[in-house]
């Protein structure tokens, strides 16, 4: 929901300073596609996002507007800044494309190379591009772009790399103070990844905080994907008790660990005793002077395994 996505993108963009005042949301495609003509030559270049809005930024004199993307990350990724990076650059690719798109609607279309569809005194939207990183590892992948170019270059040409990073938002990090200032739906879920690490934490967070009573459907659903956690979510059910869903799941899952003790414990009984078995009858069998190999060959047991037993006659 917008709310959410407004406290994702202040707590990542504005952690001390003042929050920016989001309204006025649109989606945007997630899929990205730009097509560049390089010369006559056309390069294809696309990517798919996770979460991608334009927002307004109340102003005192109006609204001014910027496009957020949020990339949902699971696991530490050493090229993710990189990989933003060209998120945003064919963000602003299809910025140019949109004004190439007016022009021709006024019937004043270039019909030029690609870098044409931009004239003189048209501007570009930021874009902000966060990285909600879900994962219980610490984050050590490079948020800037420079830190990324190999070290002895002079300043003259790490100058002129893109001075880029991203802005990284991950729960752990998060102080209880900063969550509490949030929307309901986002404290939920910033709480339950915040403690998923420590069970008896999370257990009482959610025995004794009321946000967790009555929880969205769409909030249990994306807390399972992001967390792994196997509650379920009734299918007539809107909102659902979070603290009751994660007991039912625990007690499934303990029911379901007794069960699977019970087969292994019976499975292995039974291996022992067809193995008592086979040496019972290979001993009867030596004690009789019966072949070694013969004895092998009707029990399954080595030779070695079978001289072992030491009781030939």
């Amino acid at each position: 929901d917008n709310q959410t996505f407004a406290d994702f993108v202040n707590l990542a963009i504005c952690p001390d300073g003042k929050p920016l005042r989001l309204e006025d949301f649109s989606e945007r495609s997630t899929e990205e596609l730009a097509i560049l003509d390089m010369g006559g030559r056309r390069l294809f270049a696309g990517r798919n996002r996770d979460v991608l809005r334009l927002a307004g930024i109340r102003q005192a004199n109006g609204n001014i507007y910027a496009i957020f993307g949020i990339e949902n990350q699971k696991s530490i990724d050493y090229a993710m800044t990189p990989r933003i990076l060209l998120y945003n650059v064919l963000q602003f690719f299809r910025q140019i494309r949109e004004y190439g798109r007016s022009h021709e609607n006024l019937g004043k279309g270039t019909g030029g190379p690609f870098t044409s569809e931009l004239w003189k005194g048209e501007l570009l939207m930021p874009v902000v591009t966060i990285l909600f990183y879900s994962g219980e590892e610490r984050w050590d992948a490079p948020t800037s772009f420079r830190k990324m170019i190999r070290p002895g270059y002079p300043d003259s040409i790490i100058g002129l790399q893109p001075d880029f990073r991203i802005p990284v938002l991950r729960p752990s990090d998060l102080s209880s103070e900063r969550i509490e200032r949030c929307g309901k739906n986002a404290k939920v879920l910033l709480k339950y990844l915040k403690y998923r690490g420590d069970p008896g934490r999370l257990r009482r967070q959610m025995e004794t905080d009321e946000d967790f009573r009555t929880v969205p459907r769409a909030t249990a659903e994306v807390i399972r994907e992001l967390s792994g956690a196997g509650f379920r979510i009734g299918q007539s059910k809107e909102e659902i008790n979070m603290c009751y869903a994660e007991k039912v799941w625990a007690e499934e899952a303990r029911a379901e660990g007794m069960k699977l003790g019970i087969e292994k414990g019976i499975e292995k009984g039974r291996a022992e005793g067809e193995a008592k078995s086979k040496t019972l009858i290979a001993r009867n069998m030596l004690s009789e002077g019966i072949d070694i190999a013969l004895i092998s060959k009707i029990t399954g047991l080595t030779e070695e395994e079978i001289k072992g037993l030491g009781c030939r006659a």
